[in-house]
């Protein structure tokens, strides 16, 4: 994508195991700090790490073994930022408390704004999948053309989109809907990235409850989270059929249900599914089962799970330092 090489991609040095009467070693190594207050957006295949700050007002493009900033844009407003990378672009979708969204299109390399585009009505989502670019806006999925950040094609839905994930791996979309799961309809559609075509759809989350919460889509499938009322779950259902589990304990054999506070939620990253309980604790689980492999955090009040894998590198960001996760402590 960049036409630089990131500097220094090397995988982080990781403190070796501890012996046996010793701490263990962290699965969390310091690379460096980031403006205050940032969160991390979108990492990409060939090694740069892109970063929100401001309240969502700057996007930065950092090096991710010393967290510089290397190039930053700031986007006249502050929003809710979510990012996808397609081709040599990140797309930048921010959402206002007005009600107003703005998409951004910007040169991966120098942040340069290409195409820019607001949005009378909110956008709940963007995605990415098969290199095309999506939108949910209102009860249309938007197919955004990368030159322009005009619309190629629209999907209509038949009730306003809540969520919208896609997968580049699969060519997958997930799109959840408002729709009265009590009255049977089926909220959570899967697409195909490249026509918006249906492929399968199923009933997840409460409509009392606010519906699906959360999407963390993989190359096999989606994780969906559901408030339940005093607790909250994140169920995975199956690329191409959305098979559901039907009430199987957490872990057990592999059967692909996880519980937590209704906040839980869930990032993929660098082929483990990372898991945010809502108290704190970040742990490490398998993307397919849900089985919980290890720890990553535990009680820490900035746990989240807010990881992106870097080039194959999975990173987060924690009180404001760049952070680089060593798998295979976190995940054993």
């Amino acid at each position: 994508m960049a036409t630089t090489s990131p500097p220094g991609t090397g995988t982080p040095t990781v403190s070796p195991s501890a012996s046996a009467g010793e701490p263990p070693a962290s699965a969390l190594q310091a690379i460096g700090p980031v403006p205050p207050h940032s969160h991390a957006l979108v990492g990409t295949t060939d090694g740069w790490l892109f970063i929100a700050s401001n309240g969502g007002g700057i996007v930065a493009r950092v090096n991710p073994t010393s967290g510089e900033v290397l190039a930053r844009r700031g986007l006249g407003h502050r929003g809710e930022l979510a990012a996808v990378e397609v081709g040599v672009s990140v797309w930048v979708l921010q959402r206002s408390n007005e009600g107003i969204s703005r998409l951004f299109g910007l040169d991966a390399e120098t942040l340069e704004i290409r195409s820019r585009r607001t949005l009378v009505s909110a956008a709940e989502g963007i995605a990415a999948a098969d290199g095309h670019l999506w939108l949910g806006v209102g009860t249309s999925l938007t197919e955004i053309d990368l030159a322009s950040g005009g619309t190629v094609d629209q999907v209509q839905l038949p009730h306003r989109i809540e969520r919208v994930a896609g997968d580049p791996n699969s060519g997958l979309l997930y799109v959840t809907l408002e729709g009265p799961v009590r009255k049977g309809q089926a909220p959570l559609i899967e697409l195909d990235g490249s026509s918006g075509g249906l492929i399968a759809y199923a009933r997840a989350g409460y409509a009392d409850l606010g519906g699906v919460s959360h999407l963390v889509p993989t190359p096999t499938g989606v994780w969906v989270g559901e408030p339940t009322g005093m607790m909250g779950t994140l169920s995975f259902y199956e690329a191409n059929d959305l098979v559901a589990p039907q009430g199987f304990d957490e872990g057990k054999d592999g059967h692909g249900v996880i519980y937590g506070a209704n906040s839980i939620t869930a990032a993929y990253a660098a082929g483990y599914l990372w898991v945010a309980h809502g108290e704190g604790t970040v742990t490490c689980a398998d993307a397919r089962t849900g089985r919980k492999l290890g720890t990553l955090m535990d009680g820490s009040p900035s746990g989240s799970a807010d990881i992106a894998t870097v080039g194959g590198q999975p990173m987060t960001i924690v009180d404001s330092t760049l952070y680089a996760i060593d798998e295979l402590i976190a995940c054993s």
